[in-house]
């Protein structure tokens, strides 16, 4: 048998396999995709903490934590070469709000003046306060 005709048959013995695979794939990019739109068209903003600060295999890993009404979720991501990663820092997370587990991280600290009198904010657009 030459390598071409066990390739042959390899491939149509996990063919069913690879579809799997790649419909698994694509399923996770398409809700990828819808997620961002959906929390981009009708998220709320609230404050998220950096706790911790990773590094790994594939890049540096932050933990957050922030607050919906009343409770607390915590989230991890790699962030792009240009988020500012410092321990502490507040920044503003933009969440769905029937399903706050779904959000996106914004690279902008929140002021202090956004903290004030509220113990957690949440807001339909970013406050502007100075």
């Amino acid at each position: 048998m030459s390598n071409n005709e066990k390739l042959d048959v390899d491939f149509k013995k996990y063919k069913y396999v690879w579809v799997a695979i790649f419909i698994l794939i694509t399923s996770v990019v398409v809700y990828g995709i819808v997620t961002r739109f959906q929390v981009m068209e009708r998220g709320m903003y609230t404050v998220g903490k950096i706790t911790d600060i990773h590094s790994s295999r594939s890049g540096v890993i932050v933990y957050i934590t922030y607050s919906v009404n009343g409770k607390e979720y915590s989230q991890f991501f790699n962030p792009g070469s240009d988020f500012e990663m410092r321990r502490g820092r507040n920044i503003y997370i933009k969440f769905l709000p029937d399903q706050p587990e779904r959000c996106e991280y914004l690279n902008i600290t929140v002021p202090e003046c956004a903290l004030k009198g509220q113990a957690t904010p949440v807001w339909k657009k970013i406050p502007d306060c100075e």
